[in-house]
């Protein structure tokens, strides 16, 4: 994974050039910092709830439906500040009102998709299913890097980088839900 992370940075890096990759950095930033306000350590209070479960016990799914609840709540009502925030960094001291759609969709990927990701992967971290954690997180790094290099080919500017990002993410979401169903 770190050597495709890395061949694949160098790659898009070149196909996007600084600007474009300092434009999907901005975009991200907020993603970020929600990432990091929106939690409330709700994810590791699931991990200890569920390891000590049997897979597929009837309880596994109401806890994981009022842990999804809590952290999708939580993520959109931190996301509606941070949102607001950085759209008036962007159109003012910033100077980058083009990128306030693109922050928009990086966002909306954030709350609807990503963080049902990681709710997911809570579920398979409880379990231990790295094995089947690693080929989740292999798919999406590589429909990440099909998806932004060719659409990179065609389309220069940080709307392919976002679209890579919210498609493979969608991509790695189908697959979790797939595997989280062996467990409950």
């Amino acid at each position: 994974m770190i050597v495709l992370g890395l061949g694949s940075s160098i790659v898009i890096a070149r196909i996007y050039g600084v600007d474009v990759i300092g434009e999907y950095a901005l975009t991200l930033a907020p993603v970020g910092l929600m990432t990091y306000i929106s939690s409330a350590q709700e994810q590791a209070a699931l991990v200890r709830e569920l390891s000590v479960l049997k897979a597929r016990a009837p309880r596994i799914t109401g806890l994981v439906a009022a842990v999804q609840s809590f952290s999708s709540g939580l993520t959109l009502l931190v996301a509606i500040p941070v949102t607001a925030v950085m759209w008036i960094m962007l159109e003012g001291p910033i100077g980058q009102p083009e990128l306030v759609w693109p922050m928009f969709a990086q966002m909306a990927s954030y709350v609807v998709i990503q963080n049902t990701c990681l709710n997911a992967d809570m579920v398979l971290t409880a379990f231990r299913a790295g094995r089947e954690l690693f080929w989740i997180r292999l798919g999406q790094a590589l429909s990440f890097i099909v998806i932004a290099v060719g659409l990179g080919l065609y389309w220069d500017n940080i709307w392919p980088l976002v679209i890579a990002t919210a498609a493979s993410w969608g991509v790695s979401l189908v697959h979790r839900i797939v595997d989280v169903r062996h467990y409950m």
